[in-house]
């Protein structure tokens, strides 16, 4: 089972990767499952009448609410409901792999909400590719909203204002700061890798090459050049 932890400031297109991912992936014939850490709260706030697209801000509020309750009681109290979802599936996509009746289809689990420390480490226990969508040089809605100093922006903001502690903590950085056309196309080119369909990655190459599309950075000609004349030295 393949697991794909996006997180990122909201409004920051974190929605639209999991939905073009999760296209992309039923495409390559794989099973995508969208499972948020805040599922067990969406759940309550739907119970509750709210809903994200009718009351933004009612729904918005509700959310923070109930999940800060919830955090002071227990830190992880969301990330255990979310790993006996995850769990869940992890069985079953086992028993699926294993059985002679039916073509097997591997599960992506798409995660659309890492917004906590904690939520990340335990995506990184499961073996998860961590991705930080970035806003880059892009304005986007409500960016100096009083809300956006909630506990649950922290994260995010703390890599967007440059804290060193922050900036290499993801496997991956995508800069959502051009048209959906170029995000979806960014996505693209990195889907062969997140989904292992390649037998390269990455993050497990020190090139300046690598860790620059790691990063979502343009290369420059001299960088080009160095990194062309430390794998000649190599030879």
């Amino acid at each position: 089972m393949i697991t794909l932890l996006l997180a990122g400031q909201a409004r920051v297109g974190k929605t639209t990767a999991a939905t073009y991912i999760s296209n992309y992936a039923k495409k390559q014939e794989y099973k995508p499952v969208i499972l948020p850490f805040a599922q067990a709260i969406k759940d309550a706030a739907s119970q509750a009448g709210l809903d994200k697209d009718t009351n933004p801000e009612e729904y918005r509020k509700f959310c923070q609410t109930l999940g800060e309750g919830k955090r002071k009681e227990n830190p992880d109290h969301w990330v255990d409901k979310f790993k006996e979802k995850w769990l869940e599936l992890y069985e079953k996509d086992k028993l699926a792999s294993q059985s002679e009746d039916k073509i097997w289809k591997e599960t992506v689990v798409i995660v659309d909400d890492c917004r906590y420390l904690n939520e990340l480490n335990l995506g990184k226990q499961l073996g998860a590719k961590t991705i930080l969508i970035s806003r880059g040089s892009r304005k986007i809605q409500d960016q100096d909203a009083a809300w956006r100093n909630h506990e649950s922006e922290s994260m995010a903001n703390e890599y967007e204002n440059g804290n060193k502690d922050y900036q290499d903590i993801f496997d991956y950085i995508i800069n959502n700061e051009g048209t959906k056309e170029d995000f979806h196309h960014k996505l693209k080119d990195r889907l062969p890798l997140w989904l292992d369909a390649t037998p390269f990655s990455y993050t497990d190459c020190d090139c300046v090459g690598c860790q620059k599309m790691k990063k979502d950075e343009k290369m420059t000609i001299e960088e080009f050049f160095e990194g062309l004349f430390e794998d000649e030295e190599e030879d």
